[in-house]
């Protein structure tokens, strides 16, 4: 049995925001992770009448924020340790994932391997994590990338998984947030939604409001079905940089076309 495939969002904002979650419709699982001053927190809920509990259980709960991400899932997963988003620690910073997709063959380690980054879960997308964790921190000690150069990093990273099969993510790095939507038709595309606002409310499937005390850059990345109509959608295969909530570069597709160039271990 394939593990059930979720849809994301996730809030960045260059200065700290007031987040309050009111509702989340037809999620029969929820994950939600968000990170304050470097320190995560994370809570999640199976079933759907668990996903409406917790939410009304924090309806009164403003949550200080520079990054703020849920899943939605319309299947229960077998375990909560598969609810996205995944969070991880590096260079002191909190790292934050969310992936859709499933990639067969992921699991072979000497052509994917994973250093000292092992999955808690048994999924393809915590896996990929854990492999763009590893490409990281060897990109990392070759001295301090610039955006291009982690750009460049996770379009090459995207574009060998996209051999093993089509899928979207989200990225956070600790200091900037990538995305990659799927290449045409294989999943859902993304998009994105740049703001300047002291106050923004989201009334789609994930219904929340987000909160300043002055005027901040703000930016919402998520599935096209969970932002509004006036949302970017991001090219098919293309890779996009975001600092300071701000749109900063992005890649075109990045194709490998003979088998021997999918392994991970290549570069950096």
């Amino acid at each position: 049995m394939l593990p059930v495939q979720p849809r994301f969002l996730t809030f960045y904002s260059a200065g700290t925001v007031r987040i309050q979650l009111n509702a989340v419709q037809g999620a029969a699982a929820l994950g939600v992770c968000s990170v304050h001053e470097s320190n995560p927190q994370r809570w999640t809920a199976i079933g759907a009448e668990a996903v409406i509990r917790g939410v009304r259980g924090r309806s009164g709960l403003i949550e200080p924020t520079e990054l703020w991400g849920c899943a939605l899932y319309q299947e229960e997963p077998l375990e909560a340790v598969e609810l996205q988003p995944f969070h991880r620690p590096q260079r002191g910073l909190s790292c934050m994932f969310s992936m859709s997709g499933e990639l067969p063959g992921l699991d072979d380690h000497e052509r994917f391997p994973l250093g000292d980054q092992w999955p808690l879960s048994c999924t393809d997308q915590e896996r990929a994590f854990c492999l763009l964790q590893e490409r990281m921190r060897k990109l990392w000690s070759e001295g301090r990338p610039d955006a291009e150069m982690r750009l460049a990093m996770v379009s090459d990273y995207a574009g060998r998984l996209n051999r093993l099969g089509g899928h979207s993510f989200i990225h956070w790095d600790g200091e900037m947030m990538f995305a990659y939507s799927a290449e045409q038709g294989e999943e859902e595309p993304l998009a994105y939604l740049s703001l300047r606002r002291s106050r923004f409310a989201l009334n789609e499937a994930v219904e929340l409001v987000a909160e300043s005390e002055e005027e901040v850059d703000m930016l919402l990345v998520a599935h096209q079905s969970l932002l509004p109509e006036e949302a970017v959608p991001i090219e098919p295969g293309s890779s996009l940089c975001f600092r300071q909530a701000r749109l900063v570069d992005q890649c075109d597709p990045v194709r490998f076309w003979s088998a021997d160039a999918l392994s991970a271990s290549d570069g950096s």
